[in-house]
């Protein structure tokens, strides 16, 4: 599935109307982060294969609030790379522009549009081509401490090989607790239906023929080859985290998902911890 990758995106462009809700005018945006992954079954395979990625972010842009603070609009550049350490054609590197329009008709209760395109670059480059998503969402915030937010997303990725192009529809919702000035818990669920890639291992030359060779695992001396097949897929993801706000516009986050996907061919499941420092301007 991929929407782990499309969630870092959506979210970086979510950030500057959560940030900058207070402000006026206009304001520059620009934020950059850190971190890592583990994914349990990064492959997708009927035996899971577990990996740890590095993480990169950066964004750059303007916002500009209302100076009655009812309406909010944001435009971003943004990088997001992900480097496996042993799941060589599965690393990534994503450019995007991205843009945010909000609306808050009461104190309590604000509606935004995200879309965002932009182009993915892979190590195997069959997978690199254009990519748009876009997210509409509700927000409500009930108390000071917390916000409920719930949402439709899609996502269109073309690909050079067609069994990497995928189509997908999701609906989330996600509950942030703020108990704290410098904490913020939240949990999530979202549920997706479309296109998604599962891999058989073809090393023997027995894998499956409906695509190309499909992905590398391991180094140049020890070398599993996977044929990559699409099937259409109900996907899961739930997921719980907590964040921590730094001096000097600095946080640390950590967070904990589950993904399953139901599908005819090959379903699977995956655990997902991950960390994160982020920074954006203050």
């Amino acid at each position: 599935m991929a929407a782990p990758s499309r969630w870092v995106v959506l979210v970086v462009s979510l950030a500057g109307e959560v940030a900058r809700a207070e402000d006026s005018g206009v304001f520059p945006m620009l934020g950059g982060s850190v971190g890592a992954t583990f994914d349990s079954n990064v492959t997708r395979t009927a035996v899971p294969q577990g990996d740890v990625s590095l993480d990169l972010g950066a964004s750059g842009g303007v916002g500009w609030t209302s100076a009655s603070r009812a309406w909010g609009l944001s435009a971003l550049a943004l990088y997001r790379g992900r480097a496996w350490a042993t799941a060589i054609d599965w690393s990534t590197h994503v450019l995007a522009g991205s843009g945010l329009v909000s609306w808050a008709p009461l104190e309590w209760l604000v509606l935004g549009l995200a879309p965002s395109g932009g182009y993915t670059l892979a190590v195997d480059l069959s997978r690199n081509g254009p990519r748009f998503d876009a997210r509409a969402f509700v927000k409500v915030l009930p108390a000071d401490w917390l916000q409920v937010r719930v949402g439709y997303g899609y996502l269109w990725r073309d690909a050079v090989d067609p069994v990497f192009s995928t189509q997908l529809h999701d609906v989330s919702a996600l509950v942030r607790v703020i108990p704290l000035d410098w904490l913020a818990m939240s949990a999530s669920a979202t549920y997706s239906a479309g296109d998604d890639v599962v891999f058989r291992d073809s090393s023997d030359g027995t894998g499956t023929t409906s695509t190309r060779r499909g992905a590398r695992w391991g180094g140049t001396s020890s070398t599993t080859t996977y044929e990559a097949q699409q099937v259409f897929a109900h996907t899961v993801a739930v997921s719980a985290g907590a964040e921590v706000l730094l001096p000097k516009g600095f946080s640390v986050s950590a967070d904990l998902a589950w993904v399953t996907s139901f599908n005819d061919v090959q379903p699977w499941s995956s655990w997902m911890p991950s960390v994160l420092l982020a920074w954006d301007l203050p």
